[in-house]
């Protein structure tokens, strides 16, 4: 009989991934790398055990039998019995996977852990969120990480951001995961105000972005408004649809309603262009919004705020400021006939 090992859970679930990997009949590349990182896992010295979480400390363990030395795993549905595959084995035996389990991540700094990707050795076999490994349960633990790491860089920075806030700048984007703002204007937290909806759509009648516009000029004082679209906007590309996609549609309404304005413009342009040239018209819609909003009218003519339409490359990382200066004469004379009124 084969001595046995301790296994904390996040280490058991990277094993059943690599269970399924080497399950993968049509995929022999996939199969080698598996097994190679499953060997290497299998094999790895571990510390003594630790106590479980009914005394509050460690993280769950599963007893899995341990190998005597190092072989590449044979197939689950062989008849080998290897150490590794048979580690496999006991352990499916013991602990069906379930996507639901958030893992404990909370292992003593004495207990080894994995620090291996398995992203490095089969990338794309799985959905890159890593379905044997919690999503949410990584970026939670990711955390600390990113606290300490930026306590070092600015040792203050935390303290003053208790005390309050001053952004410079009002960011209005879209909701899309791949166009962070704070990211991809390189700035950190406290630096820039946010709203962010679906096609950034910026319309008169929305009393969440109008409440947010309201607060961060005439409370927060921001000296720059940035309105931004983005490439490969799925917001974009439903209103260039005729699809029905429910609570979606009625939010799309105004981003359909400037496509129809602009229908002979677009029909003359191939698909990508449409989508780009959409993007644009949207994002100048959003800078004609805010020009006609008195509480930023004021502020521009009281304290210079300044007005600008963006447009991020998620395929680069580039952003492209629009032309937005004949919008400016046109509100300049609007500021010019509201101080005449007064």
């Amino acid at each position: 009989m084969l001595p046995t090992r301790m296994y904390s859970r996040p280490c058991l679930q990277r094993l059943t991934t690599l269970q399924f990997a080497c399950s993968s009949q049509n995929r022999p590349v996939l199969q080698t790398r598996a097994k190679s990182l499953a060997s290497r896992i299998l094999a790895r010295p571990l510390s003594p055990p630790h106590r479980g979480p009914q005394s509050g400390i460690g993280p769950s363990l599963t007893t899995v039998p341990s190998p005597s030395h190092s072989t590449p795993c044979a197939h689950p549905h062989q008849s080998d019995t290897s150490p590794p595959a048979a580690a496999f084995q006991t352990y499916s035996k013991t602990m069906a996977p379930d996507r639901n389990v958030v893992p404990d991540f909370n292992t003593p700094d004495s207990e080894p852990s994995e620090d291996i990707d398995i992203d490095d050795i089969m990338p794309g076999a799985i959905n890159t969120s890593k379905s044997f490994e919690d999503a949410y349960a990584k970026a939670f633990n990711n955390n600390s990480l990113w606290r300490r790491s930026l306590a070092e860089a600015e040792p203050e920075l935390f303290e003053s951001l208790g005390k309050g806030q001053s952004p410079q700048i009002l960011w209005i984007g879209c909701a899309d995961s791949r166009c962070p703002e704070t990211t991809i204007l390189g700035l950190q937290p406290g630096e820039i105000f946010c709203h962010r909806n679906i096609a950034n759509i910026l319309v008169n009648t929305d009393i969440n972005s109008l409440s947010v516009i309201q607060y961060a000029v005439q409370y927060l004082k921001v000296k720059h408004i940035i309105i931004c679209g983005h490439t490969s906007c799925g917001g974009i590309a439903a209103a260039l649809g005729n699809k029905k996609l429910g609570l979606i549609d009625t939010w799309l309404m105004p981003l359909r309603a400037l496509r129809q304005e602009n229908l002979s413009l677009l029909d003359n342009l191939n698909e990508t262009e449409k989508g780009l040239k959409l993007v644009e018209l949207n994002v100048r819609a959003g800078v004609k919004v805010l020009h006609s909003n008195p509480i930023v009218i004021d502020a521009m003519s009281d304290r210079g705020l300044q007005v600008h339409g963006l447009i991020y490359n998620v395929g680069t990382g580039e952003l492209r400021e629009l032309d937005i200066e004949e919008e400016e004469e046109i509100v300049k004379s609007r500021i010019v006939s509201f101080k005449t009124e007064d």
